[in-house]
Parts: C-alpha cells; sequence; structure tokens
C-alpha cells in the first residue's frame, strides 16, 4: 500500500530542489541495467514507455542523467533523466515514460541514492535507485524483462540499477539523437503504398473509415501524407505520422487501423523502418515496415485485398509496403483534395456535366429521387454518386435496386450502403423533367 509519509518526504525534497535550482548542472551520459542484467531502455528513443528487456546498449539505451545540484554526482542528488529524443522521463500514476517536454514540473524529477544505502559520491559500475517525485521507487517488474514503474513503497532488488557513466559535460547533450528536431522543420511527403499481392493501401471515404489493401489501381484515396517527426531525409527508425486524403490521422487501436483523427497523439505515431534489416535513407520505391505505437506491425492480411491490422509481432512478405513518394517539402499538403485528370463526361439531359475524369456507369431510376453513379476514369474502384431531386430542400432515403442512399437537404453530404461505392460528391441538384 502506498504510504502517507511519502508525501512529507515530497515537500522536503522540492524544496531542495529549488534551492539548488540556481547553481550549474551538471549532465552525465549513462546506460542503466536492471538486476537481471538487461538494459533500461525508452522505446523508440522517447514517445513511449520505459523498459528494462534489452540485452545490448544501443542509441535508445542511452540516457541524459542530469544533476541538479552539479558538481559530482552523489547520492541524494536530486536528478532528471531525458531520453535519446530529448523527451523527459516522466512518473505519473505509477507508470514510468519518455513522452514529456517539460522539464519543471514534478514528475521529471527524481532522488538517486545508492543501492547499497551509502551515501558520497556516485562512480560509474556502482548500483542506484530512483525514487520519484512522489516518494515510490522506480522498479524493473520481474527484476527485468518487462517496463518499469514508479509504484513501490519499499526498495529491494528489482529497485535496483547499475550506472554506467559513458561521459559527462558541462552542457546538456540533448537530444543525443540529432534527427530529432523541432517541429519548424517538418518534411511531409505525398506517397502511395503497395502490399505484396499489388494491391493499393487506402482510406475508405478518403479518410474517416477503415484503411485496406484492396485497390487495383492508386486515385484520390490512395494518396496518404507521411510526416517525418525527425526533419530532413527520411531514414529508418524514423517517427512519422500519417494522415488520409480528407486530413485525418491514421491510428492503430485494438489492432486494428483506421482513418479517422482530427489530431494526433500517441496512437498516431508509428516507426518507418526499411524491411528485410535495411538500413539508411528511405527512397521512393523502397519496402518498409510500419511499427505501431505499442510495438506491434501493420500488415496487409492475407498479401492484400483485405484489411490493414497493426497486431503483428514479427514482420514479413504481408508486413512489408512498397513506399511510392509522389512529393516532398516543407509544407503540409492536408487536406490533400481532389485532382481529376481527363476529359468530362456528359450525362444525358438535363442533368449538368460531371467534372473531368468522371464518366458514367449507371442510372438507377429512384422515386421520388434520381440517382446517377460515376467512376473515375483512372481509378474504376472508386465510385462516385451523383443526385438530384425534384424539390429544393427535400430529404429522405431513396430506394433504389442497387442500395438505399441517404441523402441530406443541400444535396451535399451522403453515405452510402450500396456495395462497392465508397464515396458520394454530387456537383449541383438540377430537378429532373
Amino acid at each position: 500500500m502506498r504510504r502517507k509519509s511519502v508525501v512529507s518526504g515530497l515537500v522536503l525534497a522540492v524544496v531542495c530542489v529549488v534551492a539548488r535550482a540556481a547553481e550549474a548542472q551538471s549532465f552525465y551520459t549513462v546506460n542503466l541495467r536492471a538486476s537481471n542484467g538487461q538494459y533500461v531502455v525508452a522505446e523508440w528513443g522517447g514517445e513511449r514507455e520505459v523498459k528494462a528487456n534489452r540485452n545490448a546498449a544501443g542509441a535508445w539505451e542511452r540516457f541524459v542523467l542530469i544533476d541538479l545540484n552539479g558538481g559530482e554526482l552523489n547520492a541524494g542528488d536530486p536528478v532528471r533523466v531525458r531520453a535519446q529524443n530529448g523527451k523527459y522521463v516522466a512518473a505519473l500514476a505509477g507508470a514510468v515514460n519518455a513522452q514529456s517536454v517539460n522539464s519543471t514540473t514534478l514528475w521529471q524529477q527524481f532522488v538517486i541514492s545508492k543501492s547499497n544505502g551509502t551515501t558520497g559520491r556516485i562512480y560509474s559500475g556502482d548500483g542506484i535507485r530512483l525514487r520519484a517525485w512522489d516518494g515510490f521507487w522506480v522498479t524493473a517488474e520481474g527484476g527485468g524483462g518487462d517496463v518499469l514503474k514508479a509504484d513501490r513503497s519499499v526498495a529491494g532488488p528489482w529497485e535496483a540499477f547499475s550506472l554506467t557513466i559513458v561521459s559527462r559535460a558541462s552542457t546538456d547533450p540533448s537530444p543525443l539523437d540529432p534527427t530529432w528536431v523541432s517541429s519548424s522543420t517538418l518534411i511531409y511527403k505525398i506517397v502511395t503504398m503497395r502490399v505484396a499481392n499489388g494491391h493499393y493501401v487506402v482510406a475508405e471515404w478518403g479518410g474517416n473509415r477503415e484503411v485496406k489493401a484492396d485497390r487495383t489501381v492508386p486515385g484520390a484515396w490512395e494518396r496518404f501524407v507521411v510526416t517525418d517527426l525527425s526533419g530532413g531525409q527520411l531514414v529508418s527508425g524514423d517517427i512519422i505520422r500519417i494522415r488520409a486524403q480528407n486530413g485525418a490521422y491514421v491510428v492503430a487501436e485494438n489492432g486494428l487501423v483506421n482513418a479517422n483523427r482530427g489530431s494526433a497523439g500517441l496512437w498516431e505515431l508509428f516507426r518507418i523502418v526499411k524491411a528485410w534489416g535495411g538500413t539508411g535513407v528511405i527512397n521512393s520505391g523502397d519496402q518498409v515496415n510500419l511499427q505501431a505505437w505499442d510495438g506491434r506491425w501493420l500488415v496487409a492480411e492475407l498479401g492484400g485485398g483485405a484489411e490493414v491490422k497493426a497486431d503483428r509481432t514479427a514482420t514479413g512478405a504481408w508486413e512489408a509496403f512498397t513506399l511510392n513518394v509522389l512529393t516532398s517539402g516543407p509544407i503540409d499538403p492536408s487536406p490533400l483534395g481532389e485532382a481529376w485528370t481527363g476529359g468530362p463526361s456528359t450525362p444525358p439531359a438535363p442533368f449538368p456535366p460531371m467534372p473531368a475524369g468522371l464518366r458514367w456507369v449507371g442510372e438507377p431510376q429512384c422515386s421520388p429521387q434520381t440517382v446517377f453513379f460515376a467512376s473515375r476514369v483512372t481509378d474504376p474502384n472508386t465510385y462516385y454518386q451523383y443526385c438530384c431531386k425534384p424539390t429544393t430542400g427535400a430529404s429522405g432515403t431513396a430506394h433504389c435496386p442497387v442500395g438505399n442512399v441517404e441523402f441530406s437537404p443541400d444535396c451535399r453530404q451522403y453515405t452510402s450502403s450500396v456495395p462497392g461505392v465508397r464515396f458520394m460528391q454530387p456537383w449541383g441538384c438540377v430537378a429532373p423533367e
């Protein structure tokens, strides 16, 4: 159980931090190992949870330990910890994550001590403990191999970590990975993605629906905007966001992939890597894997022709996507909107001509409405509906032989249960004679 005495200790610790804040700080690049010998890691180099499940120390296993007291690192010093991408490690509600950009709150502060209970200077190779702002000890669940938490009222072996000091500096070296840059340098790429069987990935209706991999030709709904949060060239391992044609963010949730988010958070982050173990810059035409925020890989079920999911623990042919980059630049093009090509298509009188690039494919007669179906010339899998109503302001359901078409009074917004019809967009309402 959590002890009330912890809070009183917190007040004293806060006073000490405030009192020493004006002094110079010391910065240490470090590795931490749990009691089972595995290294502590900030997943993705930050943005996610902190674990102790790595058998070797790489970029994501390096942290910047900031001694707020400055000078030599001593037992009892208040510290902050930053992940590879510069985000601060925070303890909140018993969880430990590396997602915080704010270093001034209590959640990002810890008190470091020696695991053997002695005082004095802490050296590389010493065992240490970290006590969170609320007085609870940071622990490696199971002694390692799982997530870090900050919910222990008593310190034991699982709360001990071996500290390796890689380097020391008088200025903050964060972020350790220089590819993590500010939002002002984001790069946006308009892309299409093709799966193992040659089908293209599509955001149904251009967004706000599920993501599939069942289109034979890339049209408007098969275009996505990839935002490289690292800026510069797109490199294997970069963290990205993906937006559909209508500007909605692609999200991985409960093993499913949808394009229905108006804003981006943790679940809308993906890590892009070169498929088959490749490294370096990702170019147009390369095959890539996409990893969701929970570590699962995106997959085109059956290699294409079905849904895209985010529930795989390993990568293979079905998890490989061929990335075709159409444009790249520093300006966000979202939402993409429509880009029609080809000549006009003329419907039967008295209806107005369709925009360039559409062709008529049917005229189901409905009473009292008339609905025409059209498809894009360059994408026969994409269908549109054209509706004309006899009375201005009328609304209701048109019961056609091919299905039910719901329409609004202004003849602008539609949904449909018609098989194969993905989106309905009229370009004017003219009453039939």
